[in-house]
């Protein structure tokens, strides 16, 4: 409907074709997607405004401005960055009122009064539309929801600052989708160079069309350029953001589509003297042929789809809904958050819409840690009262670094010993409010590790070994608050040698990847599954790994069982590793050796596979409870276990509070 008000019938259905084809489009809305949503709402609001200005009756004016107030509100339902397209319209609704202000200056008195006349509409128009905005917003979000249109651009900007003033480390760093996209990625998403030129013209197409009043059609002009600038820079903060572009992009091409072929048509008919008909079926075949392989690429990438939820999931997630209690509770690294919500429709500590939050912090630390009673304690606090315990020790405190290290030595003890220590530090009604959100009866709990999760290990470990001092520390050098930054390194009993060395360090990170970096290490698996043979009648163990993409052996000496040996060859060279575990009656050991040749550990599983791990993960509650079948843990009870159709494997744990297994 946009393209076909703005440039005719041919306009509307090449638009609506590449809309319809676009692969970023098709790649975000199949299955159970709702980022449909984000074109759909900003197509509806601008269709509404267009209508306003070309209303004829006030009353209708008012209707259609606002309507769009309307579908700003319940957009901002659907997602948090609803402002942007209200932005953009306020935007260019400025421009069109600086034209019309320059257009009151003309010296003919009928064109100076229509445009006063267009001015007092377009103010109207733009009231009524903020009015309603703000309305629907505030009834459908909040009121200081409404405020987004203000510090929401902001907030993309620094999208990914690595440590924010509150010490949390900001996950959409790791969001893969939140990579900075280019300006080739731009022109990725608009099928090539072609239809690139083809939006440029059709945003100048729309600036060089004059209304009834032969005036020029600035308002949508400067929304489709504004639109279509906006969205490739956002592009550039994350790849995601390249889906917003497909709608300004596609109004675009079509309004220049859409002229082309009345330009063209006109002169088949007037100058080559062509029947019209034909020059219809003619201009409408090479427009098929000019839409046809973005039709192509669509069709391919719909019939490539493969959804992500599976049968093994659905069981699994269907398992735990059918035998647990209501008010359950489902932990996992956050990115299938949704599913489990949706699927097994029980409660969950983290999902796509709560991942920036410090629950990701809390989550990488039960998966990381080596101790199963930090991990219980963590779960515990998490199913108790979420973060909640840290906000009433922060209030107080407001030191995020000092209110996490108080937290973490608190959970770990018992109730009697928690409230003497937490005591010295808050009042009693705030004690108890933190024992009681670290220590109350939990409901029960479900614990899922996947094999999506070995990959993701860089992330959910780095985030479970976020130090807030350094980050603290960072934060107080990068904002020239040395003094404070000195004194609290003092008191970490810092010489002066290392107080001048780590400010000198801090100052040198150049990127934000030095800076996450030096804040927290990337703990990772780098080889899975390696199959191992017993070699006949020796005490050696020979394992094949794909490390790399190279295939390495490693040789396990069990000779001497007091101190197992372990070495990893490249070429003829036997190298040491930092440490080799493996689970032996009944307990996890862990063998460590001097100097070691190989800065990761080899583990050995209980299936007898062998993974390749950072020193961090060897031990961790991760690698014990999906490598070795929970070894060495008696707070997991393994509740089911799936494997999908890829061979990736899902384990549901349920969590004995008691530890009696």
């Amino acid at each position: 409907m946009i393209g076909k008000r703005l440039a005719g019938n041919m306009a509307g259905l090449s638009a609506s074709v590449l809309v319809s084809v676009n692969t970023m489009f098709l790649s975000r809305t199949m299955g159970s997607d709702t980022d449909v949503y984000n074109l759909m709402f900003p197509l509806l609001i601008v269709w509404m405004i267009i209508e306003a200005f070309e209303a004829e009756k006030n009353r209708n004016k008012a209707i259609f401005a606002g309507l769009a107030g309307l579908l700003i509100g319940i957009f901002s339902l659907a997602w948090m960055g609803w402002w942007y397209i209200f932005d953009f319209m306020i935007a260019a609704i400025g421009a069109y009122i600086i034209y019309l202000l320059a257009e009151t200056r003309r010296k003919d008195k009928h064109e100076k009064d229509n445009a006063k006349k267009q001015l007092k509409n377009t103010i109207v128009i733009t009231i009524i539309l903020f009015a309603s905005s703000a309305l629907f917003v505030s009834l459908f979000s909040s009121i200081q929801g409404f405020t987004a249109f203000i510090n929401g651009p902001f907030q993309v900007m620094n999208l990914k600052e690595v440590v924010h003033q509150t010490l949390w480390p900001n996950v959409y760093l790791t969001v893969a989708e939140l990579n900075p996209g280019s300006f080739s990625t731009t022109l990725s998403v608009m099928g090539g160079w072609l239809f690139f030129l083809l939006a440029i013209a059709g945003a100048a197409f729309a600036f060089l069309k004059k209304d009834k009043n032969e005036h020029y059609d600035v308002q949508t002009a400067a929304l489709l350029l504004i639109w279509f600038a906006g969205t490739s820079y956002a592009t550039l903060k994350g790849v995601r953001f390249s889906l917003l572009v497909v709608p300004a992009f596609a109004i675009a091409a079509g309004v220049a589509l859409g002229n082309i072929f009345d330009i063209t048509r006109k002169f088949a008919t007037r100058e080559l003297k062509i029947h019209k008909y034909i020059s219809y079926a003619i201009l409408l075949v090479l427009l098929g042929l000019v839409l046809m392989p973005q039709i192509k690429v669509g069709y391919a990438a719909g019939k490539s789809y493969v959804p992500s939820m599976n049968d093994a999931w659905y069981n699994s997630l269907t398992k735990i809904r059918n035998e647990s209690a209501p008010n359950a509770i489902i932990n996992s690294w956050w990115d299938f958050g949704h599913w489990f919500k949706y699927v097994a429709n029980r409660a969950v500590t983290a999902d796509g819409a709560s991942q920036n939050s410090p629950q990701a912090y809390w989550l990488g630390r039960i998966l990381v840690t080596n101790d199963e009673h930090e991990a219980i304690a963590v779960l515990r606090m998490l199913d108790c009262g979420s973060n909640t315990a840290f906000e009433i020790i922060d209030k107080t405190n407001n030191d995020t670094a000092k209110s996490i290290e108080m937290l973490r030595k608190a959970m770990m003890m018992n109730r009697t010993d928690a409230e003497a220590y937490i005591s010295q530090y808050l009042g009693k009604s705030d004690v108890e409010a933190v024992l009681n959100n670290i220590d109350c009866s939990p409901p029960e709990d479900y614990f899922i590790t996947s094999g999506d999760m070995v990959s993701k290990a860089g992330v959910w470990a780095h985030f479970g070994l976020w130090d807030f001092n350094k980050a603290k520390l960072m934060v107080k050098v990068k904002t020239s608050n040395l003094s404070y930054a000195t004194e609290l390194m003092k008191q970490m009993n810092y010489s002066n040698a290392q107080i001048e060395q780590t400010i000198y360090n801090i100052s040198s990170l150049a990127s934000s990847r030095d800076e996450e970096n030096w804040v927290s290490p990337w703990p990772g698996y780098f080889a899975t599954n390696g199959y191992c043979q017993e070699q006949n009648n020796t005490n050696i163990t020979l394992c094949s790994n794909n490390l790399q993409g190279q295939n390495v052996m490693v040789l396990i000496n069990w000779t001497n069982m007091s101190a197992v040996s372990a070495g990893l060859y490249t070429g003829q060279n036997l190298l040491k590793p930092y440490s080799f575990v493996y689970y032996e009656n009944g307990s996890l050991i862990e063998e460590k050796y001097e100097k070691p040749d190989f800065p990761y550990s080899i583990i050995l599983t209980p299936n007898h596979e062998t993974v390749i791990a950072s020193p961090e993960l060897s031990e961790s509650v991760f690698t014990r409870l999906f490598f070795m079948n929970g070894a060495g843990l008696n707070h997991f009870i393994l509740f089911d276990h799936e494997t999908e159709i890829t061979g990736s494997e899902i384990y549901v744990w349920k969590v004995d509070w008691n530890g009696t297994k």
